[in-house]
């Protein structure tokens, strides 16, 4: 936690530092897979195929988690 208030102390005493990391954090926007909208909807949808192929006839069948997009 200390790292974290450090690092607030800093953005508020050194404007062009925190700047400099808001333009980082903007550029990289576009190309972070957190941003990646239509990979995430492929995923969904390749997860619901996968669930609906598998046995569905018995109670709690389906596995907690599927990771499709290793």
């Amino acid at each position: 936690m200390s790292d974290y208030e450090d690092a607030m102390v800093k953005c508020a005493i050194n404007t062009k530092w925190f700047e400099s990391i808001r333009k980082r954090l903007r550029l990289s926007v576009p190309v972070s897979p957190l941003f990646d909208t239509e990979r995430w909807v492929r995923n969904l949808e390749a997860s619901f195929v996968q669930m609906k192929s598998m046995n569905c006839d018995q109670t709690n069948a389906f596995p907690d988690i599927i990771v499709t997009d290793p």
